[in-house]
Parts: structure tokens; sequence; C-alpha cells
């Protein structure tokens, strides 16, 4: 109906079509052209059935919307999703295809998120080639980032959790903090190699004694940094689970934070004077 412009949808039922059972509906009596009584159960099979409380039309034609929670990687998530929608076989006239929900705009997030990491890495190598004024000393700064990435892996793998974007925010605290602990320790060589005495003005050799006093200087500094940053993780991570936010960043910073500790205190030094002789031969 449509009242003062105002379309109102109204419908007509019979009084107490809503309480009514199928028992009453088979004996309810319909009229005959002959006049006699006729029950709707000797016309019609009446029975209950589940059907869509909504029916959806696109285009003339009727759809169907399936959806499902799948928990695992998104890689594998994709995977079986591909797989799940190559097997399913249908009638003719019939079609199967992914509902897009864009509303206007592209999820470019995951591209973002990479993006931001690539260039965060290539200013880092950047700067520390600026600041210490060696690209041997930002070769071996970027050495340190794949050991802390091998962390946050290591982690995720022990824990059985899924990697999601959330976990991505982690893995970009990680690449700053290796690069700061290997900072550290390469700040010490380089300022062990430059001290100089009164008559002697040359850098000293860079030999494992170099490298390892350095190392022992700096391990204080190092250890700090990583208890700072595994206390800042515990209101993060308390109560919560790891597939949440805050729970996926914890844990990718703290598996990447160890392991970048002991990137920098155990595989750095021992990587730091093989590089250089390789480099000045």
């Amino acid at each position: 109906l449509e009242i003062n412009g105002d379309e109102l949808p109204v419908s007509v039922k019979a009084a107490g079509a809503r309480e009514r059972s199928l028992d009453e509906l088979r004996a309810a009596i319909v009229p005959s052209p002959s006049g006699a009584p006729v029950k709707i159960g000797d016309l019609a099979n009446v029975a209950e059935t589940e059907g869509l409380g909504t029916i959806s039309r696109e285009n003339q034609q009727y759809v169907r919307i399936v959806s499902y929670e799948f928990r695992g990687p998104t890689k594998l998530a994709d995977r079986t999703h591909k797989a799940f929608m190559a097997s399913i076989t249908v009638p003719p006239g019939y079609s199967v295809g992914d509902q897009e929900w864009d509303f206007g705009y592209t999820d470019d997030s995951e591209k973002g998120l990479w993006l931001v990491f690539g260039i965060g890495i290539a200013l880092v190598v950047l700067a520390v080639a600026m600041v210490f004024d060696s690209t041997w000393a930002a070769a071996m700064v970027s050495l340190s980032i794949p050991v802390a990435l091998g962390g946050v892996i290591a982690a995720f793998w022990a824990t059985h959790a899924a990697f999601t974007r959330e976990a991505a925010v982690g893995v970009i605290l990680v690449v700053g903090l290796a690069v700061h602990q290997a900072i550290l320790l390469i700040d010490g060589v380089m300022r062990r190699r430059r001290a100089r005495t009164a008559d002697d003005r040359r850098l000293l050799p860079l030999t494992a004694t170099v490298i390892w006093r350095a190392a022992m200087e700096r391990s204080a500094m190092i250890v700090l940094v990583t208890l700072s940053t595994l206390a800042s993780l515990v209101p993060l991570a308390a109560g919560t689970e790891m597939t949440s936010l805050f729970g996926a960043i914890a844990l990718a910073t703290a598996g990447g934070t160890v392991f970048g500790t002991l990137g920098a205190m155990v595989v750095l030094p021992a990587m730091v004077l093989p590089m250089r002789r390789s480099l000045s031969v």
C-alpha cells in the first residue's frame, strides 16, 4: 500500500495461520466444483522442509552465498579454497564463483606492508653506510637481519601459530631491533680499530682479539636492549591469544629479538673476521 507517498508492505493471512500444525493443515477443507468437501491432504503432500529465509536476485538470477571459516595460514587457506572451487560441479545453467566484497576499493594493505618493509631495510643499510663511512659495516649489519627473521619463523613453528598480517608488524619491529644490536657490535669493533697512539696513527688490524673484545664490551648493552624489549612485550602478551593483534606482534617480536641477540653476540662476531679477510683479498 502507498500512503502519503510512502510504500508500506502488507501481507494478508488467515487467522491462526502461524499456530496451525501440519495435521490441521492436512485436514483443512477446500471447496470443489461439485460442492463435496475435499481435504488438502487428499490433494497434495503436506510436509515440513527447510528453505532459505530470504531469496536474493541479481540480474533476474537467483544468488545463494555460502561462507565458511578457515583457521590456518593464509597461503594454505588460498590453496585449499582454490582446490575446493575447482572440485565443485554444478548442473547446466548454474555457476559458482567467489563473492567480491570490494565496496569500491581493493585491499592493498599486504602489498603496502611489504613495501614499507623493503624501504625500511634499504634506508637502514644506507644510513649505516653513511654513518660509519664503510660499506663493510653496512654489509655486516645487514647480515643480522636474516638471523632475526629466522627467530620469527622458529617462534611460529614452535607454537604452531598462523603467521598473519598482524605478525608482519612485529617483523618490522624485529628488523629495527636486530639492526640496533648489530650496530652496537660493529660500532665497538670500529672504535677499537680506530684506537690510536701518539706514535702510530694507523688503524689497528682487524684480528679475532679485537672482535671478541668488542663483543664482550658491548654484550651488556645488547643484553639490556633484549631484556627491556621482552619486558615491554609482557603487557601485550598477557591474557591475549596468539591469533589476536597484540599476541601475534608479541610472538614475532619475542622470537626475532632472542635470535637477533644470539646473532649479534655469537654469529656476527664469527662472521666479521672471515668477511673482512675476503674483502681485503
